[in-house]
């Protein structure tokens, strides 16, 4: 398996040109780390869930779907709201959805 080379970060935002989108992706990832408990600033952390997901995919698999399942449990529960779920108006005065991420 080739060696981290890239900072995590900049190879997962480099192509994310809309800035609001890398901020919300950039909060969720934080809600990931901080779910996992991985201890540092955000590019350690980043770091470290790459280099454990390198020499230990299936400890990634496993941390990933346990995330998922808990935010699932979440919206279930009615404490977050699952994706799409909420409403807004457009300027032109329709409805659309609004996804927001869980």
């Amino acid at each position: 398996m080739e060696a981290l080379k890239l900072d995590p970060l900049t190879e997962f935002f480099s192509a994310i040109r809309n800035p609001q989108t890398r901020r919300g992706y950039e909060a969720d990832l934080k809600k990931f780390f901080d779910y996992l408990k991985i201890e540092g600033a955000f590019k350690a952390q980043a770091k470290f869930f790459c280099l454990q997901a390198q020499s230990d995919p299936k400890w990634a698999t496993i941390q990933i779907n346990g995330y998922i399942q808990s935010q699932k449990e979440r919206v279930e529960k009615g404490e977050i709201a699952g994706l799409a779920s909420q409403t807004c108006t457009s300027r032109s005065g329709y409805f659309v959805r609004k996804t927001t991420s869980i």
